[in-house]
């Protein structure tokens, strides 16, 4: 069975009717009244007046004690500690390319924390924002009116622009049409009978052009500095995180607040210029415009540009009553705190800096708080001096009137002008007095000494000491100047632990909450397509990095060129496979040298490694016998050479024995034929038989030239001996042996 829901069981019109009623604000209205009525008496009344007391002292207003005709002078210690802290906070969370960087849970998401580190940094901070103008004026307002405020917040821009096509045809028309975010303004078609056979087909071939109105949206995250006087807070807040209430008061145009909530027409033109800024608010506004004429909220004629005092509510309240109070965000106007919204978020989006926090309070000490009493006092004690050297070069005159001529002689202070005397010259005289600045000159220098050792601002933290720097090592100078910078690193460390870190933590959940927040960015001169989709249940740690000085960068610069060092050397030894060092991380050493000298991007020098990189198989590890292999093989080359050589050499002597051979037999082969011609008077074919013997020694030296083997020829069956030829038939051979006769072969 299906379950019903309360829209089942009644009509329709009472349905409707419930839906279209005001939601019941009434409970949490009454709260709301009553934390922002806590929050701005705290802020106003107590708050306030000390920060209205540093801003007058900053701009050097007058202490009220003043005397006419005596000296006026200010000593500007609260603009002078401002002013010499200002550039050492700037520029050790400026200077850097990472101001802080997030820091993975799990092995799977380093890729994730690098890329989402370069993101806020370089794209959020300096592309989107800027970083620079909101840092200082947060510090700004942190050294002089004790708490800097950053918020961060979700910036939704939407732009039309309008785009005209042609010529163009249908399909493509029809393809622009079904486009998100377009609205078609006009077109036109030229429609030709003759190209098509019916109406239909004519429009598809027909050419024309389009207007259209397109509407671009577009989130980015984004920071701002919010003046101090417009931050409410609880009076019994430890922190932002966990107060109860957390507030931001600001003055908007009427015609703004419709535009976002129309359905409030009606209250909100109800309240739009029916206050006039007075208080402590008012007069922190008149004090940061230059007391300019602010008698009332709205000065236009036009309803749509009067303001109207609106209040950004964070508070805790249980609206579901199970006991548990949730974060709600409220925007609501007027003094009985009526509501124009209401949402259930996650945090509060707001940033403190503060550089002397009380313990357990969320509002704590500023700069000026520690120069304000050395300002009034050595304003006094310059007066006096200046007040006693006018005396001691323009002494007071003393007169007897009977014997003056004319009074108003005395009133003329130009030199050498004439006072005329009726007898006695002495009648008029100065009443010298002599100049007693000398002895303030102790105290005075006694209280810069104080006003130095409480605020940390010395001329050897600012390296202008010549008492330290003359005559003076290297290492005596760093250890007075470390000493001097002890307070500017516990305000830059209050920095990083409070406000920063709470900004960065802040900007992550604010990018990761908005999964549609497609984006192409360029980081490190290379176009990433960010999807913060991927991003949603993911979770970093955040680390601030604080650089404290230039010599803390020397420091540091030094430490990572050793570092590298080492790197080099393991890799040379144990080679790129090993367990210790990476090329990624020699990469990261060389990208921060560079960091620390200025270059955010190490790009140009040092190429980026892809995601899947991978480094290359190692090298066998070389065989220890290798060497004794590389011998035994020259030693049996040698050998073979050796075996060549005798061979060759028997071959020779071979070959000569042969000749030799052969020449004895050929002397024997002539010496037989002489003897058969001389004995049977027949002639022997000797150089037919020496060319055969030729014909078989030639082959015999072709084939040893060539290195080849004959194949062995078949053996020839042994031939019958002959006899000698005997005489010819009916002739007996003459009794012993046949001589050839003359001139025979």
């Amino acid at each position: 069975m299906r379950d019903h829901d309360l829209s089942d069981l009644l009509p329709d019109d009472l349905v409707n009717e419930i839906s279209d009623a005001e939601p019941d604000y009434s409970d949490l209205q009454a709260a709301l009244r009553s934390a922002i009525d806590d929050a701005v008496d705290y802020i106003d009344n107590t708050v306030e007046p000390e920060r209205q007391r540093a801003r007058d002292y900053y701009h050097e207003q007058p202490f009220g004690t003043e005397q006419e005709g005596r000296s006026e002078a200010i000593v500007p210690s609260v603009r002078n500690t401002e002013q010499q802290l200002l550039p050492s906070l700037l520029r050790i969370f400026c200077s850097g390319t990472r101001t802080f960087e997030y820091l993975p849970r799990g092995i799977e998401d380093v890729a994730t924390a690098e890329l989402l580190t370069d993101l806020i940094n370089d794209v959020v901070l300096d592309q989107d924002n800027n970083r620079f103008e909101v840092l200082s004026t947060a510090f700004k307002d942190a050294l002089r009116t004790k708490t800097g405020i950053v918020k961060w917040w979700w910036d939704e821009t939407v732009r039309t622009r309008t785009e005209h096509y042609g010529p163009i045809n249908q399909m493509q028309a029809e393809a622009l049409r079904q486009q998100p975010d377009v609205e078609v303004i006009s077109e036109a078609w030229d429609v030709d009978a003759t190209q098509a056979q019916d109406p239909a087909s004519a429009m598809m071939a027909a050419t024309g052009s389009l207007t259209l109105r397109r509407t671009v949206r577009t989130g980015r995250a984004r920071i701002a500095a919010i003046p101090p006087e417009e931050f409410l807070i609880s009076p019994d807040a430890k922190s932002v995180q966990d107060s109860p209430y957390v507030g931001h008061r600001v003055l908007r145009y009427a015609g703004d607040l419709i535009a976002e909530f129309p359905e409030h027409r009606d209250l909100i033109e109800e309240h739009a210029g029916d206050d006039e800024e007075g208080g402590a608010w008012g007069e922190a506004v008149m004090s940061r415009r230059g007391d300019r004429s602010l008698t009332g909220i709205s000065t236009s004629p036009d309803p749509s540009m009067q303001r109207v005092r609106v209040v950004e509510s964070y508070i805790r309240f249980d609206s579901d009553d199970d006991g548990v109070p949730e974060l709600h965000r409220v925007i609501s106007i007027g003094d009985e705190a009526e509501i124009l919204s209401d949402e259930i978020v996650d945090e509060v989006p707001f940033a403190l800096f503060c550089p002397d926090p009380e313990p357990h309070q969320a509002i704590g000490n500023s700069a000026a708080d520690w120069s304000i009493s050395h300002q009034y006092t050595a304003s006094h004690i310059q007066r006096a001096m200046l007040d006693s050297l006018a005396s001691s070069i323009y002494p007071r005159t003393v007169a007897v009137m009977q014997e003056l001529l004319n009074p108003e002689d005395l009133l003329d202070n130009a030199p050498g002008a004439v006072i005329r005397v009726r007898s006695n010259p002495a009648a008029v005289s100065h009443l010298a007095e002599p100049f007693v600045g000398q002895q303030a000159l102790a105290i005075q220098q006694y209280l810069d000494q104080q006003h130095q050792t409480s605020t940390g601002v010395t001329a050897a933290s600012q390296g202008l000491d010549a008492d330290v720097l003359q005559s003076t090592t290297k290492a005596a100078v760093d250890l007075a100047a470390q000493g001097a910078n002890q307070r500017l690193e516990l305000i830059a460390r209050y920095f990083a632990e409070g406000g920063m870190r709470r900004l960065a933590e802040g900007l992550l959940r604010l990018v990761v909450a908005h999964p549609d927040a497609k984006r192409v960015v360029r980081l490190k001169n290379t176009l990433v397509e960010i999807d913060p989709a991927q991003w949603s249940d993911i979770e970093m740690d955040v680390s601030i990095n604080v650089g404290l000085g230039r010599d803390d960068n020397d420091e540091r610069f030094q430490t990572l060129s050793f570092v590298l060092q080492q790197q080099v050397a393991v890799m040379q030894q144990l080679g790129p496979q090993n367990p210790l060092v990476t090329l990624p991380m020699m990469r990261k050493t060389m990208a921060d040298m560079l960091a620390l000298k200025g270059v955010k991007d190490a790009t140009p020098y040092f190429a980026q490694l892809p995601p899947n990189f991978q480094m290359p198989a190692p090298q066998p590890p070389p065989d220890p016998n290798a060497g004794l292999v590389q011998v035994e093989i020259a030693k049996a080359q040698t050998e073979l050479e050796v075996a060549r050589a005798k061979l060759e050499l028997q071959r020779q002597e071979m070959l000569l024995k042969a000749d030799l051979e052969r020449d004895r037999l050929d002397a024997e082969v002539r010496l037989k034929a002489a003897e058969i011609a001389a004995k049977y008077q027949q002639q022997v074919d000797v150089a037919g038989i020496k060319a055969d013997v030729d014909r078989d020694r030639h082959l015999m030296e072709t084939v040893a030239q060539m290195g080849t083997v004959l194949p062995p020829q078949p053996a020839q069956p042994p031939m019958p001996p002959q006899a000698p030829p005997g005489p010819p038939p009916g002739m007996m051979p003459p009794d012993g042996p046949m001589m050839p006769p003359q001139g025979g072969v």
